[in-house]
């Protein structure tokens, strides 16, 4: 069965938001008994459930309404701009 569906792209802009960020500051520390290897992380508490940060490799970043989110640092940079 072939639908020929037309969809209409449209485009939009992210709004500028100043947010607070900071590193990862780790609370436990995983074990991977595979790899042999332990990984820092810092868990948070968010409205939508635990997630958690690798030291190093992640921010925790607080919007404007005050919630927690975790975002890797790449996706952060290519996202947001450091103001002072």
């Amino acid at each position: 069965m072939t639908t020929n569906l037309k969809t209409k792209w449209e485009k939009a802009r992210k709004r500028p938001e100043v947010v607070e960020f900071r590193e990862v500051v780790p609370n436990r520390e995983v074990v991977d008994m595979i790899k042999g290897t332990t990984k820092r992380i810092e868990v948070i508490i968010t409205p939508r459930g635990k997630i958690q940060g690798s030291q190093g490799k992640d921010f925790v970043v607080r919007d404007n309404q005050g919630e927690l989110q975790i975002l890797s640092k790449n996706h952060f940079y290519k996202t947001y701009e450091v103001i002072e």
